[in-house]
This record gives structure tokens, C-alpha cells and sequence, in this order.
């Protein structure tokens, strides 16, 4: 969660050189909300796993490969949702549809997918 809110907060910096006060504090809640359903998701399903008896990386490949889709398709609609706050003539709107954007998809996609699986194997099955 703290990657996803670093680059994305980097980001709008990048693209909009100032960023209104409002938008980071509004953002940083929905981005933790969705963060965590998407975790909670992902981890009970790894954890229902290894309760029925799988090893410790089977569970996490079984988990991936359940959720995923679920976890995608709701990224999809939530980018999709978010997108809309980009054709606002309002400037913060603007730059909090970005945020909830790009948060969405780096959390779909590359957290989610990649950096939960490889840091669960990493640590072991102490987890």
C-alpha cells in the first residue's frame, strides 16, 4: 500500500507540478480502502489453502489463480469508474481521477499479481 500511495502521489506531482491540498487526503482513504479489500480478498483465499492441506506455495499459485480474475475484473470497472473524473473541467477533479486511476490499475496489476505472490514466497510459510 505504501508503494501504490508513493508512486501515484509522485505521479500527479509529476504530471500537474502543484497538487491541490484536498485531493491527496481525499485519494489516500479510497486508495486504502481498495487496497485492503484487495489484500483481505487475496490473503483468505492463500490462507483457506493451507487450512485444506496445500503447501505453502501451492496455496499462494492456487489463491493467485482464484482471485485473479476476480481482483481484475473489479480493478477494470473501478479504472473505468474513476476514469470518469478525468473529463471534469475542474482541476482537482482531474488530478483525483488520475490518482484513483493509476492507484487502481498498479494495485490490480502489478501488486496484486506480482509483489504479494513473490513476497509470500520469499518469507516463507511463517506468514
Amino acid at each position: 500500500m505504501i508503494y501504490t500511495l508513493s508512486v501515484t502521489f509522485g505521479l500527479v506531482g509529476l504530471v500537474y507540478g502543484s497538487v491541490q491540498w484536498s485531493v491527496p487526503v481525499m485519494a489516500f482513504s479510497v486508495i486504502c480502502g481498495l487496497a485492503l479489500d484487495y489484500g483481505v480478498f487475496l490473503m483468505t483465499r492463500i490462507h483457506e489453502f493451507r487450512k485444506r492441506g496445500f503447501e505453502h506455495n501451492a496455496s499462494i499459485v492456487k489463491g493467485v489463480y482464484k482471485t485473479g480474475s476476480v481482483i481484475t475484473s473489479a480493478g477494470i470497472i473501478m479504472f473505468i469508474a474513476f476514469g470518469g473524473l478525468l473529463l471534469s473541467e475542474s482541476r482537482s477533479l482531474n488530478q483525483f481521477g488520475l490518482l484513483l486511476c493509476f492507484s487502481v490499475l498498479l494495485d490490480t496489476f502489478i501488486i496484486r499479481c506480482l509483489l504479494v505472490p513473490a513476497m509470500l514466497t520469499i518469507i516463507g510459510p511463517r506468514v
